[in-house]
């Protein structure tokens, strides 16, 4: 089998986007084999979603718990696209910047930077209802996983903002067996996506009996990051939203370029203060031109109605990074999914202080991580149970003393940790191993989806949520 080259992250292990989840670089697909290659990626994805079906993880209900179903779907009617929030562990942080937004404002809108120039310890995030003219108007969300959801409601109690929580269903003929739940980044974002899929359905049937003047619902969602601040010289959430209604063509969202770091409180309240003396510390007039769609990710205008159409959703295979990047990659694949992207807008993120909570989701993906690096990493013949694996991908190094070709778990555990400038103090730390190992499948594999090296087949395994059965949950009862 032809090797995929690469070179390692001599910084992996960083605070950037790319450092942080990124254990290659120089990625590179020999083209005279690309038949070879799509059978090697291809075959790994496909064993992943293997592995969580043998496990019992996959297909299982995804539940969506929330107060109450009914009257939040009825709320919707008449309304803007709402604000759906992914968080973790985070309910202080955000409780104490929501609360700096009602000391501060209201604000005119989101882009009104006076919300982050006179913030003291916490700014207020993009989505807080005080940062918007009219609160109602739009419904905020913030979907968690079930583990967290009481914390969340006790905490945000009274913030106008709704907690959704979010929980596959795991049989207990495997729950005894592994002890796992189905989680990580590529599980949250499912569920965001899929409970917007969902409160724009009931949203509709409410509809058809509302009193409301306006029976209008939206086909748009917004997800947010839960510690995204800012959008740099922004045009407003209505500006977004009538792009995409003008457009020549159904575009599937609206990105914007991504913050590589997330900037402490003081960093953010300089940035605004240097924002305002420029003349930038309100809403901008106009969008920039869109330009050729980058990764789409941390702030995004979600077209709900054609990924409902289409069946599409992010992979739930991507348990430490990539779900986002590997999504975006399929739609600028040789026939794209339209996406408008605003370049010009920058998205600024600030550094969140975590809970004491989120304890059980951490060890679950960190459960999960081990045992799928461990089984990825094995060959054909040394498998001891199904399903059998297909050949280790096999990588050539760019660097003559990092060996020549070799398994990519071999790579990443020889060279790319003991060699890096973060890592190599924790190079024999078997959960750095494991997390290490599984994020390099998941950045190649992305890699993979826009090279052309997955096939059909195992494309629309990944990214349809065909077959995904959601199941509302309301405290109060329906």
């Amino acid at each position: 089998m032809d090797p995929i080259s690469v070179n390692r992250r001599h910084h992996y292990g960083g605070s950037t986007v790319a450092t942080k989840y990124s254990p290659l670089e120089d990625i590179k697909f020999p083209g005279d084999k690309k038949k070879v290659n799509t059978v090697s990626c291809s075959n790994i994805l496909a064993y992943r979603h293997k592995l969580l079906t043998m496990a019992g993880l996959l297909p299982q209900p995804l539940n969506l718990t929330l107060s109450n179903w009914r009257t939040v779907a009825a709320a919707e009617v008449g309304r803007k696209p709402p604000l759906v929030v992914i968080s973790t562990n985070r309910a202080n942080w955000i409780k104490k910047g929501l609360d700096e937004g009602m000391r501060l404002g209201p604000f005119a809108n989101a882009s009104e930077l006076t919300a982050l120039r006179w913030s003291k310890n916490t700014s207020p995030p993009i989505y807080a209802p005080s940062r918007m003219a009219d609160p109602e108007e739009r419904g905020v969300y913030i979907v968690v996983h079930a583990s967290e959801y009481n914390k969340y409601k006790k905490t945000l109690a009274g913030t106008r903002i709704e907690v959704v929580g979010w929980e596959f269903t795991a049989p207990l003929t495997h729950r005894d067996k592994r002890k796992m739940w189905l989680t990580g980044f590529g599980a949250s974002r499912y569920a965001a996506i899929s409970f917007c899929k969902e409160l724009r359905i009931r949203a509709l049937f409410a509809a058809r009996v509302s009193t409301k003047a306006d029976t209008s619902v939206s086909n748009y969602a917004w997800l947010f990051d839960d510690n995204v601040v800012a959008l740099g010289r922004f045009a407003g959430f209505e500006a977004v939203e009538k792009a995409m209604d003008d457009a020549d063509e159904d575009n599937v969202c609206a990105g914007f370029h991504g913050g590589t770091t997330a900037d402490s409180h003081d960093e953010i309240v300089a940035w605004a203060n240097s924002e305002d003396k420029k003349g930038h510390g309100s809403q901008a007039e106009t969008l920039p031109p869109s330009e050729t769609p980058d990764l789409i990710q941390q702030a995004v205008l979600w077209n709900i109605d054609y990924l409902t159409e289409n069946e599409l959703n992010v992979g739930l295979v991507y348990i430490n990074s990539a779900e986002d990047v590997s999504l975006g990659n399929y739609f600028k694949l040789s026939d794209p999914v339209p996406c408008l992207y605003y370049k010009g807008i920058p998205i600024y993120k600030e550094l969140a202080s975590n809970d004491s909570g989120g304890l059980q989701v951490t060890a679950s993906r960190d459960l999960l991580t081990g045992w799928l690096a461990n089984m990825e990493s094995l060959s054909p013949e040394a498998a001891r149970e199904p399903p059998p694996p297909p050949p280790p991908i096999m990588i050539e190094s760019t660097v003559t003393e990092d060996g020549g070709v070799q398994t990519l778990s071999q790579f990443v555990v020889n060279h790319v940790l003991p060699k890096s400038s973060h890592m190599k103090k924790h190079a024999a730390d078997p959960n750095a191993q494991n997390k290490a190992r599984c994020l390099a499948v998941e950045q190649l594999t992305a890699e993979a989806v826009a090279a052309g090296c997955i096939n059909a087949a195992t494309i629309k395994l990944i990214f349809s949520d065909a077959g995904q059965v959601v199941e509302p949950i309301s405290e109060a009862g329906d």
